[in-house]
């Protein structure tokens, strides 16, 4: 039978520690209902069992709703799941929400998160994060919901000035809109505007989150993103090959911290703000992101410089002290989530 993430001890084990991060306020999502989009992905998917655990093992009463386009993913993604305390919701965020539970929270994680998807579908890219965020709205405002929390991204700054060290969320560079990979940024943007729209035309509860670069494990194998790359390398003890310098710098985050700041904004956060997403630990290059990976592998690293590999933008360092506000701080270094995000993906495929 094939591994499940879930039954993995270090991944319970950040489970757990992303839980203690909001044990004096997480008793704000009892008795309540949420609704968790891209319920399968890397965040999505954490999200996920963390709340399942709350419930599983902490007797807390939530009803979790886990959405996604392919039940038989989600069906196969928790299968652990055998009191039935997740609700399977086959859906696409672009039609129309027939649901007839009542919600409370509602969690947008669902959206097209990787260059390769974003260059072959960016029609998708731009209506998953406008018309799926609209549909979504207009459910809340219907059923008379609590909040709504959209995942936006940190590629929504753009390309700024370079005399800026670190982006607050004040911050708006450049994004070029002739260029077709921008349809991640640019509707990322619009469908944060349409969530405070809502929040100001309707008096809908919204809060936005901007993600950093977030890791770990349970990436998809259609992920084309490097460093998702070179842990899949490393996985299966080939070769890392940088196809570019890899001077880029990037804020990263492993995905423990993410879901617990998310979930931090989610039931703290204030109406209508937008808080980065981000760990002051690991700010690194993604050279050096290869060489972290490389060291704990023992895997070895290469160049095949391709001139033609260019990042959409050289620095993305987002500033977290609006995040730090709500009480929130990390746990995970850079070389203690790549670690764990190398021995879960090791466990899962031997």
């Amino acid at each position: 039978m094939m591994k499940n993430i879930y039954d993995n001890d270090i991944y319970q084990e950040d489970i757990k520690n992303g839980l203690k991060k909001i044990k004096l306020f997480i008793e704000d999502v009892e008795n309540k209902s949420i609704l968790i989009t891209g319920a399968t992905g890397l965040i999505g998917s954490f999200i996920v069992d963390s709340l399942y655990k709350l419930v599983k093992d902490y007797k807390f009463n939530i009803k979790i709703y886990a959405l996604s386009r392919n039940l038989e993913r989600l069906k196969c993604r928790f299968i652990y799941d055998k009191e039935n305390i997740i609700t399977f919701i086959e859906k696409d965020v672009n039609d129309n929400l027939d649901i007839k539970e009542n919600i409370d929270y509602i969690i947008h994680a669902a959206s097209n998160a990787y260059p390769s998807i974003m260059y072959n579908d960016p029609v998708g890219t731009i209506m998953s994060n406008i018309k799926g965020t609209y549909n979504l709205l207009e459910f809340l405002r219907k059923q008379n919901g609590k909040r709504l929390l959209f995942l936006s991204s940190g590629e929504i700054y753009g390309e700024v000035s370079k005399n800026i060290d670190k982006f607050n969320e004040e911050c708006l560079g450049r994004v070029d809109i002739s260029n077709i990979r921008s349809s991640y940024p640019l509707s990322k943007r619009c469908a944060e505007n349409l969530c405070i729209s809502y929040s100001d035309q309707f008096n809908i509860e919204t809060v936005i989150v901007r993600p950093c670069h977030i890791y770990g494990p349970n990436n998809s194998n259609k992920d084309n993103r490097a460093n998702v790359q070179f842990i899949n390398n490393a996985v299966n003890n080939e070769d890392i090959v940088l196809k570019s310098k890899g001077n880029q710098i990037r804020s990263y985050m492993y995905i423990s911290d993410c879901v617990s700041a998310l979930l931090t904004v989610l039931i703290k956060g204030n109406n209508k703000e937008i808080y980065n997403i981000s760990n002051e630990k690991s700010i690194i290059s993604i050279v050096d992101f290869a060489k972290y990976v490389s060291k704990i592998s023992n895997v070895k690293l290469k160049y095949e410089i391709n001139d033609n590999e260019k990042s959409l933008f050289s620095r993305a360092v987002l500033d977290n002290e609006k995040l730090k506000l709500l009480r929130w701080n990390p746990s995970y270094d850079i070389y203690t989530g790549i670690e764990h995000t190398f021995k879960i993906s090791k466990w899962l495929i031997d």
